[in-house]
């Protein structure tokens, strides 16, 4: 039989054949199988593999839903903290505790379906005794145990629903029944080739098979795409139907599986893909990156922490064009009515300056900072700082002034870097800022200057400490900090005068350099006050090399 082949396409239809991969191998790897052909450009498969398909797609969205799993396991948890409180008299601690357990096992137990079984069954939580919480809990998981194939379906049906409006198992008219009317309705058509097809119509996605009959917008594209009844009026002769054949349906009805959920990580209704122009594999690839890296951190900024990732994991040789190639696609569905797409794609600039720089990034993604409560990774601030064009001596100057706190026993600051990584950074983003720059540059410095300079506030604090004059170094660190900042020139020069005069030493002509430009003054001013708080130490860790990176 001929087999079914299916090309890279538009970023939604190659998120649903990074979905479809993943139903159908439900956790085999990719090169591990011989079910789906993996091409360079394309997959292809026999129409046989479509058995079990149903149970398969809703095994996938109710997994990755992950309602149920997470009720269930929760449930035992709160059993177990309500078993140490039963049978004893409460202090007035472990009442306020009980009491938030009674609240939440009610909160998280009152979605619809769940709601509908307790009232069936009788379930109530009273009161906030411990043996009557207990006994709700113990009824309310039987509940799910008991009924577990109406909340497979209904969890399934509820997290395909926030991507989708197909109408033959989501509709909200169909209650029970939906996995049975899938596999009636779209599996065994697509098992057997027996879709109706359009007499009239090739598809206008692959443009090699007949379009099916009567596919609708709502039932064949997702409504993120303005393609849905509500957005008819786009539509010639305002006819919501779509050329559309049954494999090409097929992927993007799997596109709900080729994202990422981040959803139930930062409270809102947001999904993220990648999608590259390379080949199945590299697509397939970088997404289960993704993947794996949201599952393990819950990090705020998840397009930084990716392509920190991707740059450091890639070989060399293909780390520049697998960051040019790369688009991080952030899907925001907090506006039920036309969600937005956002689409970071980074260019040559960019890349060159990122590959360029993936040694110290690499450091640079090991040093790490406290403000208060919340910790901040250095190396994915930096990547995310470039992408979105936000990166300047600003931030180097905050992070100096963290240390700075931090050195003096700040409690709402911690600093677990040093200067001389707060120095890569000054080199990266003089660097940007030379490429980025619109204006002609008069000078452009090289990174031995900048740690020329570097040793040179190192000699200096070597020398104020010789004299026990250590204390006198973060004083004038704050100085010149002030002065850089607010580019006083005049300021700063002042200031190295007078502490070079102090200490019998000729003050080095590489100064005259920062009056050039003001990136030169700010990177010259930086690197000098890295070397100035650079403690002995460090002199061995650069290595006496003006070329350190």
């Amino acid at each position: 039989m001929e087999k079914e082949r299916v090309y890279l396409g538009d970023w939604l239809f190659n998120t649903g054949i990074v979905g479809f991969i993943r139903i159908m191998l439900d956790g085999k790897g990719i090169d591990e199988q011989d079910m789906i052909g993996i091409g360079d450009n394309y997959i292809e498969f026999d129409r046989s593999i479509m058995a079990g398909f149903s149970q398969k797609y809703f095994q996938a969205a109710f997994h990755q839903y992950g309602r149920y799993q997470k009720l269930r396991r929760d449930l035992d948890d709160w059993k177990k903290q309500v078993q140490t409180l039963a049978g004893k008299t409460l202090a007035k601690d472990e009442v306020k505790t009980l009491k938030d357990i009674r609240k939440t096992v009610t909160k998280r137990t009152d979605f619809k379906l769940l709601k509908l079984k307790k009232a069936e069954a009788g379930v109530k939580i009273t009161c906030n005794d411990p043996q009557d919480i207990l006994l709700a809990i113990k009824e309310i998981d039987e509940i799910l145990v008991n009924d577990y194939q109406e909340f497979f379906e209904s969890d399934a049906k509820i997290y395909a629903g926030k991507l989708y409006g197909q109408k033959n198992f989501i509709s909200r008219q169909v209650r029970t029944g939906m996995l049975d009317m899938f596999r009636k309705n779209f599996e065994i058509p697509l098992l057997n080739n027996a879709c109706a097809r359009d007499k009239k119509y090739d598809c206008i996605c692959c443009g090699t098979r007949r379009a099916k009959k009567n596919v609708h917008f709502d039932t064949g594209l997702a409504p993120f795409l303005a393609a849905n009844p509500d957005a008819i009026n786009y539509a010639w002769n305002f006819n919501p139907l779509f050329p559309l054949c049954d494999i090409c349906e097929l992927i993007y009805f799997c596109s709900f599986a080729g994202f990422t959920d981040f959803s139930t990580r930062n409270g809102n209704k947001t999904f993220y893909y990648v999608n590259r122009d390379s080949n199945i594999r590299d697509l397939y690839r970088t997404n289960t990156l993704l993947m794996s890296l949201l599952n393990r951190n819950m990090d705020a900024n998840p397009v930084a922490r990716f392509f920190s990732e991707l740059v450091l994991r890639g070989e060399d040789r293909k780390a520049l064009y697998t960051i040019q190639n790369t688009s991080f696609i952030e899907l925001d569905l907090e506006n039920n009515t036309f969600p937005s797409v956002f689409s970071y794609n980074i260019g040559r600039e960019k890349a060159n300056l990122i590959h360029s720089h993936r040694e110290s990034l690499e450091k640079l993604a090991k040093v790490r900072y406290k403000v208060k409560d919340d910790w901040f990774n250095i190396g994915i601030e930096t990547v995310q700082k470039i992408l979105e064009d936000t990166i300047g001596f600003s931030y180097a100057d905050h992070l100096l002034r963290v240390y700075l706190l931090s050195e003096r026993g700040n409690s709402n600051t911690k600093a677990h870097f040093n200067t001389v990584n707060i120095q890569m950074l000054v080199w990266i983003i003089y660097e940007y800022l030379q490429i980025t720059s619109r204006t002609e540059v008069n000078t452009v410095m090289e990174k031995k200057e900048l740690w020329n300079v570097f040793h040179k506030g190192l000699d200096l604090a070597e020398a104020l400490r010789k004299k026990d004059a250590e204390n006198k170094i973060n004083t004038i660190a704050y100085k010149l900090l002030n002065a850089v900042r607010t580019e006083d020139t005049g300021s700063f020069m002042e200031i190295l005068a007078r502490s070079y005069l102090a200490n019998d030493m000729a003050m080095p002509s590489v100064f005259v350099k920062s009056l050039s430009s003001k990136d030169d003054f700010q990177a010259i001013g930086h690197s000098f006050i890295n070397g100035l708080l650079s403690k002995y130490y460090e002199k061995t860790t650069t290595g006496g090399n003006n070329n350190e990176n």
